[in-house]
């Protein structure tokens, strides 16, 4: 009994430390060094993005938790709606004013988060997936497009995910591996039209 519950404490540390945000957020950061903007405009899209997109975000998933009374992980399916459509409104916003830039890197990161949202919420209509491996393999996937497959080792993470969101028992296995699949069918149909 002690090592299930050390396993649920291990896997709970590990869906803390892979978030959804977290993994975004550093995302973001990963293909704003990859947009060929100079060290000004790294510097100042970072600053942006923490301010017009990241503490928002952040916000609407406190006021979410505190005002709505979900849990951080919004376990029951249905309720999940409303705060993906809330996000779904937000990255709209964020896709507008990344278009500012000029930068079509940027355009097209960001145009893949909608993407992503979109197809996210209309799957979350009809089942729950785990938004933890669905976002661990697309920022893996993305992260080795833009750098190379000598960071092939990130998808250990994702298999490390897939574990922690099942032994810490917020999802079924079908529903991580739902994660993944779904992920890296949007990244392979978004490659093929770029």
């Amino acid at each position: 009994m002690e090592s299930v519950n050390v396993n649920i404490n291990i896997a709970k540390v590990i869906s803390l430390i892979f978030e959804p945000i977290i993994v975004l957020s550093l995302l973001v950061a990963a293909g704003t060094f990859h947009a060929g903007l100079d060290a000004q405009g790294i510097v100042l899209f970072l600053l942006f993005a923490l301010v017009v997109m990241i503490i928002p975000i952040v916000a609407m998933r406190f006021w979410f938790v505190r005002v709505q009374g979900l849990d951080w992980d919004i376990k029951d399916r249905k309720a999940r709606i409303l705060p993906l459509f809330v996000l779904f409104l937000f990255i709209v916003m964020d896709v507008f004013l990344v278009s500012l830039w000029n930068n079509t890197f940027l355009n097209h990161m960001f145009s893949l988060f909608l993407a992503w949202t979109v197809g996210y919420l209309a799957i979350t209509l009809f089942w729950k997936i785990s938004g933890h491996t669905s976002v661990i393999t697309l920022a893996s996937l993305l992260v080795i497009d833009w750098y190379g497959w000598k960071l092939t080792p990130l998808f250990a993470a994702i298999a490390i995910v897939t574990w922690a969101r099942v032994a810490g028992k917020y999802h079924t296995l079908s529903q991580a591996v739902g994660g993944i699949v779904y992920s890296t069918l949007l990244h392979e149909i978004w490659k093929s039209f770029l």
